[in-house]
């Protein structure tokens, strides 16, 4: 057997401890600022249903899907039914969806947890990344108060974490188009929650921007 030389795939970043060790401190501070206004954590499984994945647009969406798929069933030619999420705005959805009984709303949620985009690897654009985001849904309307709350969190946190002229933001509208398409493709009432929210990549560097 040929000797196999050991490399990281690419796209993805993988840190040496005293590295790591820094990295675990921005995200310790980013997760202590969004609990600081409120906002409760969750987390979703890596991979979700692929029919539920694919709602929320078209063909591109498509091609930067990770499908997952066993052996056997690989093997048995099926159709890969499980895929790796490429954001946390679908599977947020799909947790509203479910769990709606059982949740307070507004529900002020936030969560930090890896991301996967099938594209070409290039300085900046990373196939695996953590994304942290926080949404305020609410049923049927929201106030334009939890609009405004987003820059105070932003500036909590780039402050908190000494970031200057390379962060840049930008917050979306009341009612995100990118929520909107995955609530309504999730959602078992048919009903629009409306949303406040922000969204963050961590790669090799901090960058924030909303999603529309």
């Amino acid at each position: 057997m040929a000797l196999i030389t050991p490399s990281t795939p690419p796209g993805t970043m993988e840190l040496l401890p005293r590295q790591q060790i820094v990295f675990q401190r921005m995200l310790d501070t980013i997760r202590r600022g969004f609990e600081l206004y409120g906002f409760l954590p969750i987390e979703t499984p890596v991979f979700e249903l692929a029919d539920v994945l694919l709602s929320k647009s078209g063909g591109e969406t498509e091609k930067q899907i990770y499908f997952v798929q066993s052996t056997g069933g690989l093997e048995q030619g099926h159709r890969p039914n499980l895929a790796l999420r490429f954001d946390l705005t679908v599977p947020l959805a799909r947790y509203v969806a479910e769990h709606e009984a059982d949740l307070a709303f507004p529900f002020r949620r936030y969560q930090i947890q890896r991301v996967y985009r099938g594209e070409r690897a290039q300085r900046g654009r990373y196939r695996e990344f953590y994304q942290c985001d926080i949404d305020v849904i609410g049923k049927d309307s929201l106030p334009l108060a939890f609009d405004a709350e987003m820059p105070a969190v932003i500036h909590t946190l780039f402050s908190e974490l000494k970031v200057g002229r390379s962060g840049s933001t930008s917050t979306t509208g009341r009612s995100c188009r990118a929520c909107s398409r995955a609530w309504a493709s999730t959602s078992r009432s048919g009903g629009w929650k409306s949303c406040a929210r922000w969204t963050g990549w961590t790669r090799s560097t901090w960058t924030g921007s909303g999603t529309s």
